[in-house]
């Protein structure tokens, strides 16, 4: 009996550990580093190599941050753009910026103290992700455009998905894209990237404002 009740004491302060380890992991968040800088709001970030960090801020344009030392993060680059800057992708040295009425802009940031325009894409950008050697652009008006970055500096239009629907987000996951909207989040699949197809909505009691992939 004594052998028995040891046991299970045993376990319970095993399972007890367990789980003040993973609360400690997933719970107690703690600020580590903050960087404030003249702008309003932020309204996307993407972080390159654990060591730079890439923020579109609006009417302010991109902003590039050296995070080397999280805990505190350096300003160290800076491009203003003509029009709002609402999202952006990175890959290798370039970053691709939607910058609403003024289309799609390609910034090469192979110096990061000094970002420069090489391309554009001339249409509207509301929102976009980036896979292989294509840019996928949302246009609240149009639907997806397709705009192929083989040569990064002379981007080409590729095709349009019409699909008249506002979306606030894009989230890519392998060869789909999700998209949240007005009336819910909408697959779209891009196994051929020319021809992108609507396999699947969810739909939602409210508008879809923002989606999130993780897993399955």
């Amino acid at each position: 009996m004594r052998i028995t009740i040891l046991l299970i004491i045993t376990i319970l302060i095993t399972l007890t550990t367990n789980t003040a380890l993973f609360a400690q992991d997933h719970e107690n968040v703690e600020l580590v580093g903050r960087i404030y800088d003249q702008w309003r709001t932020s309204y996307d970030i993407e972080v390159s190599d654990d060591e730079f960090a890439f923020v579109a801020v609006g009417f302010s344009g991109l902003q590039i941050y050296d995070i080397y030392d999280i805990e505190t993060p350096e300003l160290i680059g800076v491009l203003v753009t003509d029009g709002f800057c609402g999202d952006l992708a990175v890959s290798g040295d370039y970053v691709y910026l939607a910058d609403a009425n003024e289309g799609l802009l390609i910034i090469s940031v192979a110096d990061h103290d000094e970002p420069e325009v090489v391309g554009f894409w001339s249409g509207i950008a509301n929102r976009i992700v980036q896979s292989g050697d294509y840019v996928y652009v949302w246009d609240h008006y149009e639907g997806l455009y397709v705009i192929s970055i083989v040569d990064p500096e002379q981007p080409e239009e590729v095709t349009l998905f019409e699909k008249y629907d506002v979306c606030y987000d894009l989230t890519l996951s392998g060869d789909y894209i999700y998209a949240a909207g007005d009336r819910g989040v909408s697959v779209i699949s891009i196994v051929d990237p020319e021809q992108p197809e609507q396999v699947a909505i969810c739909a939602t009691n409210g508008m879809a404002r923002d989606v999130a992939i993780s897993g399955e």
